[in-house]
């Protein structure tokens, strides 16, 4: 019976891994319910955008100075029935508008200057992200630092959230998820310059508790974790001109491929689950797996424009900003 809680556990720490791409793996949900004309819309390709005279692509860098940053910026998912060019190599045009229906809105604003907490007072902006625990939606805020040395997330905040399964609710308690240390996104300035650019290890924990668990011979209120360590690799793989859905024309970008790794190691009541318990459950402790996913970047938004993941030549998420001026 132990073994079956533990299952369920290991699912629902595992789940919370897909926040070590936050910033590039959106969970396409959303924060309400979604305008109709927002759902399922296809949009019309504009006549001759590859021939617009008042758009041509540029090389160029992002830094600190050049940022414009926006605030309360909507992006959205969309269904992509297209391939995107990654191959290495410049002034490439890329049409995201062409063969995209947008599926959801989500919730991704952010807001200058956020400084509510102690531990972020030298912050610029938050944005909000969501978690996917057992299939149910977990909203948590991300907060950044803008320096002139790169981006970096600094921590994420959760406000108290449960999520029941099996007749086992897992309660995860408001908390501050602090990287260890901070979580660089990229180094500036951010260019086209065929480097593979490393960062330095971190690690996070995610903390819960569960009840309804009594029959199984587990306390109410027993502490769960989820301890995540990683290391991620960029690369800006090319530049040109960017077609973004319902845009006046086109914009500059960057196109950047990431790589993460990560080890997740599970914690009950504050030790660890021993590999005796989980191999029988074909699980093992300290897991390690590696996501690659890309992004599309420009000087108008500190974060990704575009986030999109690939599966061969096969687009299998794409979310991006409704507009960029």
């Amino acid at each position: 019976m132990k073994a079956k809680f533990l299952v369920l556990t290991f699912l629902f720490l595992s789940s919370l891994n897909a926040f070590s791409t936050l910033a590039r793996i959106p969970s396409g949900a959303n924060d309400g319910p979604v305008p109709d004309d927002y759902l399922r819309r296809t949009f019309n390709v504009k006549k001759s955008i590859k021939n617009n005279v008042n758009f041509k692509s540029a090389l160029f860098s992002v830094t600190k100075p050049s940022l414009g940053l926006k605030a309360n910026i909507p992006f959205y998912s969309l269904v992509f029935d297209g391939n995107i060019d990654i191959a290495p190599g410049g002034n490439k045009f890329w049409d995201l508008e062409n063969k995209a229906t947008i599926v959801d809105l989500i919730d991704r604003q952010i807001e200058p200057e956020a400084k509510d907490n102690a531990n972020f007072k030298d912050g610029t902006f938050y944005k909000t992200v969501f978690l996917s625990v057992l299939g149910q939606n977990i909203k948590a805020n991300e907060y950044y630092t803008i320096s002139d040395d790169g981006l970096s997330a600094k921590r994420m905040t959760i406000v108290t959230q449960s999520v029941i399964s099996s007749g086992i609710t897992v309660i995860v308690p408001t908390q501050e998820v602090l990287f260890n240390p901070s979580k660089p996104v990229c180094y500036f300035p951010l260019a086209y310059d065929g480097i593979t650019h490393t960062v330095p290890q971190y690690n996070c924990t995610i903390n819960a508790k569960v009840s309804g668990a009594s029959a199984l011979g587990i306390p109410d209120g027993t502490p769960v974790s989820y301890s995540i360590t990683f290391d991620d690799n960029y690369k800006v793989l090319s530049w040109g001109g960017l077609q973004l859905i319902d845009n006046e024309k086109p914009v500059n970008a960057l196109l950047v491929q990431t790589e993460s790794k990560t080890v997740g190691s599970v914690f009950i009541n504050g030790t660890k689950a021993p590999q005796s318990v989980l191999s029988p459950l074909k699980m093992k402790q300290d897991s390690a797996s590696v996501s690659v996913s890309y992004s599309f970047r420009n000087r108008t938004y500190p974060d990704n424009i575009v986030e999109f993941g690939l599966e061969g030549n096969k687009v299998t998420y794409l979310s991006t900003i409704k507009t960029v001026k």
